[in-house]
């Protein structure tokens, strides 16, 4: 192989595998919504805490066209411990639609690892850097075997549900 050659097959070498590590993360978090972007748009949609009936649990909404992981957001009830439990990867939200975290205090899979205490918890879902928080409701209102929630989807008034609509529209 003469030298000309060799030096064409190292650049073309070099072109193929250097290009591709530098094209191929852009593709790889292509399809990926930063939830960041979608602050005003994910919102903590119902909420039920201290129901005697079954586990207290948090339904979020998702109000845009695009689908959305959150998965590495972080779930707390304290607002000095935005941190205390993060979505598990792959718990997705497509266009327009709900998810439910239940609040069992177990920390697997969907399940949060704290309870809700009604009156006196709030519940904050936070980026995954955990410097921005995307929706907050301050306090849990005592919720009996009702839910608390948005008038609508992603609404700004709240309103007591007697009759939840977990994982429905509101």
């Amino acid at each position: 192989m003469t030298p000309i050659k060799i030096l064409l097959f190292s650049l073309l070498f070099l072109i193929l595998f250097c290009g591709c590590a530098l094209i191929a993360p852009e593709m790889a978090h292509q399809d990926k919504v930063d939830t960041t972007d979608y602050v005003d748009e994910i919102f903590i949609n119902e909420v039920s805490g201290d129901n005697s009936s079954e586990d207290d649990w948090v339904e979020f909404y998702n109000s845009t066209s695009d689908s959305v992981d959150l998965g590495g957001l972080y779930l707390s009830d304290d607002a000095d411990d935005l941190y205390k439990w993060q979505i598990t990867a792959g718990i997705g939200m497509t266009s327009y639609s709900h998810v439910v975290i239940t609040c069992d205090g177990s920390g697997e899979g969907n399940n949060a690892s704290f309870k809700l205490a009604a009156g006196v918890d709030g519940v904050y879902l936070t980026s995954s850097g955990g410097s921005t928080i995307i929706d907050s409701l301050t306090t849990v209102p005592t919720t009996g075997e009702g839910s608390y929630g948005r008038l609508t989807d992603g609404a700004s008034s709240w309103s007591y549900f007697a009759s939840p609509t977990k994982g429905e529209d509101n």
